[in-house]
């Protein structure tokens, strides 16, 4: 779970870092997006891998 929320926060901070200079707010918005799918997807593959065990 550590793992995932790393990873969680390190898309969102480049996403950060690369567009929103570019692009604004909306860069902002769609990294906070992506990175709470990136975890939802994550942490569902995890909690269904783990209970097939």
């Amino acid at each position: 779970m550590l793992f995932v929320n790393l990873l969680t926060c390190a898309i969102r901070i480049l996403m950060i870092m690369l567009l929103v200079p570019h692009y604004g707010i909306d860069a902002y918005l769609w990294a906070m997006l992506v990175s709470h799918v990136f975890m939802t997807l994550a942490v569902g593959i995890l909690t269904c891998h783990t209970a097939h065990k």
